[in-house]
């Protein structure tokens, strides 16, 4: 596990392997879980490719309460990452969509016709991974994506936004997972973390 402090809370990066009992073989369903500083994060990420269309269904499954339940425990999932085998399609289109934490929705957080005006922005490196496609928020720990179950406190401006988050991808041709990138559970990058993971702020 790998862990950034920060002033004004606490970050990390959850990383943990495929989980068996997926039939398809361009299907990949990921568990996440971490701690720091008394907090516990956790997620699931399901990666589903049909065709030239790549789905990514994210949930945020963090507890409620504080490890020594001394306290709310509600952290953001703020960035998250996968690869995919090389030569890499040209990506034609992307949209990220969650509901607000009212439950209206779902709405447009990110996507291609956004661009940088979008919470949500397509990038390719976070916390010295390099990766070949990560959407992460440009708002810092605002507009989060929360556990649906969470009640706060939250940090930042609102709206608020919660799982399940739904990011597809177009491409000119089929993508491929890199089942190396920790796809099998024990494969991960020079740098020692997993390719395919969640970043989680609180």
């Amino acid at each position: 596990m790998n862990f950034i402090k920060k002033m004004t809370g606490w970050l990390f990066v959850l990383a943990l392997g495929a989980m068996p009992g997926i039939s398809q073989a361009n299907t990949l369903y990921y568990t996440f879980n971490g701690s720091d500083s008394g907090g516990t994060g956790s997620a699931t990420m399901l990666i589903e490719i049909l065709g030239n269309t790549m789905t990514i269904k994210l949930d945020n499954t963090s507890p409620l309460a504080l490890t020594n339940n001394t306290g709310i425990n509600s952290p953001g999932i703020t960035g998250f990452g996968f690869n995919l085998t090389d030569p890499l399609p040209k990506l034609s289109s992307w949209s990220l969509t969650a509901k607000k934490t009212d439950g209206s929705g779902p709405f447009t957080i990110g996507s291609s016709e956004l661009g940088s005006t979008g919470a949500w922005i397509l990038n390719t490196t976070i916390a010295g991974v390099t990766l070949d496609f990560l959407p992460t928020t440009s708002y810092g720990i605002n507009q989060a994506l929360y556990n649906p179950d969470s009640i706060g406190p939250f940090s930042g401006k609102a709206p608020y936004y919660e799982t399940r988050a739904v990011m597809k991808m177009t491409f000119d041709s089929a993508p491929v997972l890199a089942l190396g990138a920790c796809g099998n559970g024990t494969s991960v990058s020079s740098t020692g973390q997993c390719e395919t993971f969640v970043r989680m702020q609180m």
